[in-house]
């Protein structure tokens, strides 16, 4: 049974996860009727929330571009990022007062009774095949490629990794772009030449489909 309370405990994810439960937050709470702007102080702003998780992603792109001196700023960046969304998680949860519906619309994950998220590990647990029809072409511009797949009921978002080398090497891989919609995606600063292309949905839960087969593409 859904209870009334968040989910905020963000320590154990991986980036990517992160930044997969970030994203809804983000985008459910924009113009939402329930907590409209600007709320209160100490509340942090929306617009912060937004440049403390743009400042978060920028130092992971370029820890995952080796650059290892900003381990220590995505770090400090990402505490700061999960600091503001307990805030406004409090924020939420006062202002919904038992209002689950409501609280289903943030973008944040509920809690069953017993402090398991929904879904995980529960019966009656849907877990979705890969996305299907996806496809890979080259995009508009230099540098860019175009992705497209079967959008997927209950999918919070989507992951596309890419990577250059062998793609049965699962630490080649890195995160390419994570999107709510994935109908004509286009990512752009992408490295020219051969790429393997890969992805994955994830629902509100935070579970995970399969990877889908990779697709190679030359970008250029």
């Amino acid at each position: 049974m859904l209870n009334s309370k968040l989910i905020v405990a963000y320590g154990s994810l991986s980036e990517p996860d992160f930044q997969i439960r970030v994203s809804p937050v983000l985008a459910g709470l924009t113009d939402h009727p329930k907590f409209p702007l600007p709320w209160p102080d100490p509340v942090p702003s929306l617009a912060q929330l937004k440049a403390e998780d743009a400042a978060y992603r920028e130092a992971q792109l370029a820890v995952q571009s080796r650059d290892l001196r900003q381990i220590h700023k995505r770090d400090e960046a990402r505490e700061r990022l999960t600091l503001s969304l307990k805030r406004v998680a409090a924020y939420v949860e006062l202002i919904a007062d038992g209002d689950i519906s409501a609280l289903q619309s943030t973008g944040f994950e509920l809690r069953r009774d017993g402090g398991r998220p929904v879904g995980v590990g529960t019966p009656g647990t849907v877990y979705l095949a890969a996305p299907a029809d996806f496809r890979v072409g080259k995009g508009p511009r230099s540098g860019s490629i175009k992705v497209d797949a079967t959008s997927q009921r209950g999918s919070m978002a989507y992951e596309i990794q890419i990577t250059r080398g062998d793609p049965n090497v699962e630490e080649g891989w890195k995160q390419a772009a994570i999107v709510g919609s994935i109908r004509h995606v286009v990512v752009d600063n992408l490295e020219p030449g051969p790429t393997w292309v890969r992805l994955r949905a994830v629902r509100r839960n935070g579970v995970s489909t399969p990877w889908t087969s990779p697709i190679s593409v030359i970008i250029g």
